[in-house]
């Protein structure tokens, strides 16, 4: 009879760790949700404030309204992976960024995404590359989220005729790292991933040039971009 008890009693004991087990797991998972989303909104009130900053006051010459700030330059990279047609340009920029003011805090506090974030809300394609130059991709891709990196598998291959090995390096670990059936991108992924593909093979004569890493790194992203294709 007491052994039985001890029994019971110690099942009960094993049914409440795993309880507690999963209530941690779930905070966990809770933790970082919330401090994502207080990374979104710091953002959405940085673009605000920024945004603000362009209207027209009394006395000066006219300007662009807030009414006439693309709609973007407020969105999470999510959103604009599914709205914009077309890529980032650097003639449209909308919110102008510091990147020693804005980013550089952020890249050393380790706050990658929430770095990309911005240059992405700001459509300032320079502060990405600039964010590029500064952080390790082997590292710094596997953390980022799916939406990030598919944003800069589109952004990074617009312009191939520089910084190459940079964004070459950039684009090879966000194309090992990216998901194209993850549910939050997967209705354009393909398509975005399908683009890079021929602006790569379009730049390979002068990617050709360069010799060396940089051209075998270029063949090996074609292979992972043609794997991803069929996944």
């Amino acid at each position: 009879m007491v052994n039985e008890s001890a029994s019971k009693a110690f099942e009960n004991l094993i049914g409440i760790r795993q309880d507690i087990n999963i209530l941690t797991q779930q905070l966990s998972s809770l933790s970082a949700s919330v401090d994502k989303l207080s990374q979104k909104v710091e953002t959405l009130n940085w673009a605000q404030k920024n945004a603000e900053d362009m209207i027209t006051t009394p006395g000066d010459p006219p300007t662009q309204t807030l009414s006439q700030v693309s709609c973007f330059a407020i969105l999470p990279p999510s959103i604009i992976c599914q709205l914009v047609e077309m890529p980032l340009d650097n003639s449209v920029c909308f919110i102008q960024i510091n990147p020693e003011r804005d980013l550089h805090p952020l890249l050393m506090e380790g706050k990658f995404e929430y770095a990309f974030d911005r240059a992405f809300t700001a459509q300032d394609l320079s502060a990405v590359v600039w964010i590029c130059h500064r952080i390790d991709p082997t590292a710094a891709a596997v953390n980022l989220s799916q939406s990030v990196l598919l944003c800069l598998l589109q952004h990074l291959g617009i312009d191939l005729t520089t910084d190459v090995p940079v964004k070459l390096a950039w684009l090879h670990h966000c194309a090992i790292c990216v998901n194209p059936n993850d549910p939050l991108i997967q209705h354009h992924s393909k398509q975005i991933i399908h683009q890079l593909k021929e602006r790569l093979a379009q730049a390979a004569p002068g990617i050709a040039q360069l010799g060396g890493p940089t051209v075998a790194e270029h063949k090996t992203l074609m292979c992972i971009l043609t794997s991803l294709l069929v996944a």
